[in-house]
């Protein structure tokens, strides 16, 4: 009996190597697999990831703020844009007290004093001497939970004359955007009636043994009374006599009048 053959031995499995033709591989070795490899050595640098150019935006409410109002990721090139002594720059604190007193019940004008000189970029000139007078306006219909009064600066007012548009925000001496004030949330407005008709109803059902349509009456009652509280916002005063700062929001160039 012929003794018995030893077993071949195994082939290597390759693969084609990078920028080979893969068959040529398999020609050569019939076990080769069909494996795809992705040769890089021709190729330029990786294209970047797109941003939110696109104006799609990025899904992140911060990181869309930022690009829309920084202009994140452009190049920025520096210029002279301004004279430092006839501009009072963006960004700058104006001093002020309010002259008359705010009640956000309703929208209207307010109006304040500039308490102290505001100086040129360069410091050398007096460009909103104190004294001038600031005009604005505040809105009313304030959200619930709101505590400060939204003001804007529309006009400042020089002594001799001068006027200049603003289009700035109102913001407390600690810099918080808005005029803190009295809080009036209106609670006995938004919720008495519907805490006495739940009294009431409470009542009503004990006197009639407990019959469940007084009780559905009155769970309806108090249920439209708290929907129809629900759209009374907050009352904010601020008093007369109230330090306040203006935050300039752009360049105000007085070189025509200096």
């Amino acid at each position: 009996m012929p003794a018995p053959q030893p077993a071949p031995a195994p082939q290597p499995v390759l693969a084609a190597p990078p920028a080979v033709n893969p068959g040529a591989a398999t020609a050569s070795n019939p076990y080769a697999s069909p494996t795809v490899v992705f040769d890089s050595s021709g190729s330029g640098a990786a294209a970047p990831v797109a941003g939110p150019a696109d104006g799609k935006g990025t899904g992140n409410a911060n990181d869309d703020f930022a690009a829309r109002v920084g202009g994140t990721g452009t190049t920025a090139a520096a210029a002279r844009s301004f004279d430092p002594s006839t501009t009072v720059t963006q960004g700058t604190l104006i001093p002020a007290v309010l002259e008359t007193a705010i009640d956000t019940d309703v929208p209207g004008y307010v109006r304040a004093i500039v308490s102290t000189d505001v100086r040129s970029f360069d410091g050398k000139h007096v460009l909103v001497p104190r004294s001038s007078r600031l005009i604005g306006q505040y809105k009313s219909g304030l959200s619930a939970g709101q505590k400060r009064a939204y003001v804007i600066w529309s006009r400042l007012i020089r002594p001799d004359g001068v006027s200049v548009n603003l289009g700035s925000p109102a913001i407390s001496f600690g810099g918080e955007t808005g005029l803190p004030g009295k809080v009036n949330s209106h609670f006995f407005e938004r919720f008495g009636s519907a805490m006495l008709l739940s009294v009431v109803g409470g009542l009503t059902t004990i006197a009639s043994g407990g019959t469940g349509v007084v009780i559905s009456g009155g769970q309806s009652a108090a249920a439209s009374a708290v929907q129809s509280g629900a759209t009374i916002g907050p009352t904010i005063r601020v008093r007369q006599g109230e330090p306040i700062r203006v935050f300039t929001a752009k360049d105000l160039d007085f070189s025509e009048v200096q």
